[in-house]
């Protein structure tokens, strides 16, 4: 594989931060990055739908996932967990 084929879903949801940066380094390195929001890999029938094994990088980018709340990380992490935990599994 070389390394344009390799494709990089940055993932996004409303909070996160460092996504356009991320995307830039990535791009730099000369792979495929592309913005994916959480609810293209967890809502079935949307135009726009992803799959994890679309990807051979998935980058969870920092910022106040979920918003900035007590625990955001945690919330986004159950999202995550409630959503894509079989998924994760496969792909790792």
């Amino acid at each position: 594989m070389n390394v344009e084929d390799i494709r990089v879903a940055i993932l996004r949801i409303e909070g996160t931060n460092c996504e356009d940066e991320s995307f830039q380094a990535f791009k730099t390195l000369g792979t495929a990055p592309e913005y994916v929001h959480l609810k293209q890999l967890t809502v079935s029938g949307i135009r726009d739908a992803r799959k994890l094994s679309d990807y051979q990088i998935v980058m969870f980018p920092g910022g106040f996932s979920a918003g900035d709340y007590v625990r955001a990380g945690a919330i986004l992490a159950a999202r995550i967990k409630s959503k894509l935990e079989s998924d994760l599994k496969e792909y790792i």
